[in-house]
């Protein structure tokens, strides 16, 4: 965590499953969010907005230590979804 804190780098991976969904919706055709599902996406983020708001600063290349947090967040996301594309059960 040379650029952000670790703090930043877990909440930036607490949202693992909202990237995983839309990798799931993208990839798969899936739709695994409903109308509370997404509420409740969208209160949780704005909770953490809310907490963490003022504790957000970035250094001199803070954006890009976010940039790559984040691409690697749905790059995990986009790989178990793959995994799970590509499974082929034993019949």
């Amino acid at each position: 965590a040379q650029y952000i804190s670790s703090g930043m780098i877990a909440l930036i991976f607490a949202m693992t499953p909202i990237a995983t969904g839309i990798m799931s919706m993208l990839i798969l055709r899936q739709n695994p969010f409903n109308r509370f599902k997404l509420l409740a996406l969208l209160l949780a983020v704005i909770g953490l907005a809310m907490v963490f708001g003022d504790q957000v600063q970035f250094g001199d290349k803070g954006g890009w230590a976010v940039a790559a947090a984040l691409t690697a967040c749905s790059l995990m996301g986009g790989s178990s979804v793959l995994l799970k594309s590509r499974q082929s059960f034993p019949s």
